[in-house]
């Protein structure tokens, strides 16, 4: 996990996300109690929305092509 440790700025000095933020696709509610006791609302909601996409949009198993050959040098 990586976490900012410095807000991020323009070359004009100004914040560009601080205090403002972006709209996520699933909001979350991730109380920093319960992280400290090894819970992840975060993560078992991306969990949750990615097993829930998996059965309406399918991904086709990918086939292993041939294997490259080894080449002589002389």
């Amino acid at each position: 996990m990586r976490a900012a440790k410095y807000g991020q700025m323009t070359a004009q000095g100004q914040f560009i996300i601080e205090g403002v933020g972006f709209k996520p696709d699933i909001e979350v509610d991730n109380p920093p109690q319960a992280t400290t006791l090894g819970g992840d609302a975060q993560l078992d909601a991306a969990i949750a929305q990615l097993r829930k996409m998996m059965p309406e949009k399918p991904l086709k198993p990918t086939k292993p092509g041939d294997y490259l050959q080894s080449i002589r040098l002389h």
